[in-house]
């Protein structure tokens, strides 16, 4: 399997997973009236997941741990490093001690766990993935009918780490079914099913929060089709992309491609980028916001490729 036919489609997924997230945590930003825009969170983790189950999939073949598990956290920890020490001495923001090891953002930690179990499921049931990956879909499901119906909620990373952990591993390993089952190079010319299955899968998603808004039924009532829409809203969007990947001059790909390599350390920054543009009225704050969280992530992505550079050849000359 060629890595690099499947670049593009990633990177145009991670390009709006970045974007849907942000969008998701900016919602202080917008006017009252326009709250309900601050939204997508939950979509864009399903495709940042799904693609670092598919990438990560790729590369963990022919390694040990030791190199695999080097290249990945050298490259989370650097930024994180750099961005609590400019906001330590910058007096910004304050940091414990143990948050040095375990970050305090609950993606970060999911990821340093996702990685450990994914590396294993690979390395042990490449094979049987689709099996791996149905032994985790049924605890979540038995669960829906034995936890209370309210604490089962997926989308609310504050309400239930457990299950939306769980769940994004899940998306994880579906990734890496959809790269394993990618054997061919030629990309399907027609884009007309996936994206009438997007549309679809984002109308129905949308139309079940719209209910709940305006319905006094619980969330939690229709909780369990989310996890189903999420899943597939992931697939459709990879079989989409790649069949958009050629679309565009190669100077959209290449500011497509940079935003997306900003992943990591447009998460980083964005919570402190964004307390400084409340001040300002939409849609001034809103934009200004996002230019400077896409400068101090550049400048952030740029000044830890040195140490990532440092910190890999270090560890890998001590343990390798």
């Amino acid at each position: 399997m060629k890595t690099e036919h499947f670049r593009q489609p990633l990177s145009l997924m991670r390009f709006l997973a970045v974007i849907l997230i942000t969008n998701s945590h900016i919602g202080p930003l917008y006017p009252p009236h326009l709250q309900f825009l601050s939204t997508g969170g939950a979509l864009g983790n399903s495709l940042f997941f799904f693609c670092s189950g598919f990438a990560l999939y790729l590369s963990n073949r022919d390694t040990g741990f030791a190199p695999w598990a080097i290249r990945r956290f050298t490259r989370i920890y650097p930024s994180l490093w750099i961005f609590m020490t400019v906001c330590f001495l910058g007096g910004i923001q304050s940091f414990r001690l143990p948050d040095i090891i375990i970050p305090t953002f609950w993606f970060l930690q999911a990821i340093f766990v996702f990685y450990v179990f994914f590396f294993y499921s690979i390395k042990f049931f490449e094979r049987q993935l689709w099996k791996v990956c149905a032994a985790f879909i049924f605890p979540l499901l038995v669960t829906y009918f034995y936890v209370p119906h309210h604490e089962w909620i997926i989308e609310n990373t504050e309400h239930n780490h457990f299950l939306h952990w769980y769940f994004y591993y899940i998306i994880m390993l579906f990734g890496a079914i959809a790269a394993q089952r990618r054997t061919n190079t030629e990309s399907p010319s027609s884009i007309a099913r996936p994206l009438s299955a997007v549309l679809l899968i984002v109308t129905v998603y949308y139309s079940l929060k719209i209910y709940i808004l305006h319905s006094a039924s619980p969330i939690y009532d229709v909780q369990l089709c989310i996890p189903i829409l999420l899943t597939l809203f992931s697939i459709y969007m990879f079989r989409l992309f790649e069949r958009l990947s050629n679309i565009g001059t190669k100077k959209t790909a290449a500011i497509v491609n940079y935003i997306a390599s900003l992943t990591l350390d447009i998460y980083i920054v964005q919570f402190v980028i964004m307390g400084y543009f409340t001040r300002y009225t939409f849609p001034f704050g809103y934009f200004g916001s996002i230019a400077a969280i896409l400068l101090a992530a550049g400048i952030l992505n740029y000044i830890s490729k040195y140490a990532t550079s440092f910190l890999r050849n270090s560890l890998s000359k001590l343990i390798i």
